[in-house]
């Protein structure tokens, strides 16, 4: 049961479970994750900047179509689990 919590894949959002969402050019977007991982064990590898142990921002720089995946890493036993995608359209 342990294992099964130790191993359990992230969950990222926009928020409130939102997993596509449009923005501009030059707007920063907020990325939630759902639980938080004991630093001591896990690394977390993400794109953007960390605002708090629950949520990074991102700024695109380009217009298009950004999917957005985030891993954990378990340190001690050098396991990466990945996060659900995320798609985010940027448009001008």
């Amino acid at each position: 049961m342990i294992a099964n919590e130790r191993n359990k894949r992230p969950i990222i959002s926009f928020g409130l479970g939102k997993t596509e969402m449009t923005i501009t050019l030059g707007d920063t977007v907020t990325i939630w994750q759902n639980e938080v991982y004991n630093n001591d064990e896990f690394g977390l590898r993400y794109l953007g900047v960390k605002k708090n142990l629950y949520s990074f921002e991102l700024t695109p720089i380009a217009a298009g179509v950004i999917e957005i995946q985030c891993s954990i890493l378990n340190t001690a036993e050098t396991i990466e689990i990945k996060s659900n995608i995320i798609k985010l359209t940027v448009i001008e």
